[in-house]
């Protein structure tokens, strides 16, 4: 029984090992330079795009590539709280138009392993290009490049999640990567047993994580590390 189980589960849990890898590599300098709430507008953007392409029968993919990248281009010389905000209110607003009041909840137990492959081959060319060319500028474009196909596979919260709740709960990325990974499994999990949405459930165990680690810490040092440190 648990084998098939496994079987039927293996795909969402390794797509949860890369969209992990990935996102908490993008989130620790996101945390370290409080871009939290625009990295949030990013993901609704992708999630927009996603939307409105589908209604006209478009790719999502190219539809949250072409928002998330615009975003990216704008947030990189402009991040001016009340511009973030609306834009985020209005994309939040117009992708619950576009798709008839339903949230985009991602779809992780349908994920095929060729795609993960083929995501996966992007997030490291991603990574990659941030790490060696080393300019600030490209974080938004990287986010957004990233988010592309993860706020499809994954949805709008458990993106953003996975962008922001591992590096709370750890600055270093050789922990929060298999923390992440491990939480996710966990919800995974949970969810096929109560028989709940996947992506929903999983960011609900990110948040339980979240909270039980401020109940154990509640004086934290608030100390930063070096991003990958």
């Amino acid at each position: 029984m648990f084998l098939q189980v496994l079987e039927f589960l293996y795909p969402a849990l390794l797509a949860t090992v890369v969209l992990s890898a990935i996102h908490c590599w993008l989130g620790i300098p996101l945390l370290e330079r409080d871009a939290v709430f625009p990295a949030l507008a990013l993901v609704q953007l992708a999630a927009l795009g996603a939307a409105v392409a589908t209604r006209f029968g478009f790719s999502p993919y190219i539809g949250a590539f072409v928002l998330s990248i615009g975003g990216a281009f704008l947030f990189t010389w402009n991040r001016r709280d009340t511009l973030v905000a609306m834009i985020y209110a209005v994309s939040a607003a117009a992708t619950l138009l576009f798709l008839s009041g339903d949230p985009l909840t991602g779809d992780l137990l349908s994920v095929r392993v060729r795609t993960i492959a083929l995501i996966a081959a992007v997030y490291i060319a991603v990574a990659a290009a941030l790490h060696f060319l080393r300019r600030e500028s490209l974080l938004f474009f990287a986010v957004a490049i990233v988010l592309t196909s993860s706020v499809r596979i994954a949805g709008v919260l458990l993106a953003f999640t996975y962008l922001i709740a591992p590096p709370i709960l750890s600055r270093r990325f050789a922990i929060a990567w298999p923390v992440s990974a491990l939480l996710s499994a966990a919800g995974i999990l949970l969810a096929f047993k109560l028989d709940q949405p996947t992506a929903l459930t999983v960011v609900c165990t990110f948040g339980v994580a979240l909270i039980g680690t401020r109940l154990a810490h509640p004086h934290g040092s608030g100390r930063k590390t070096a991003p990958g440190t």
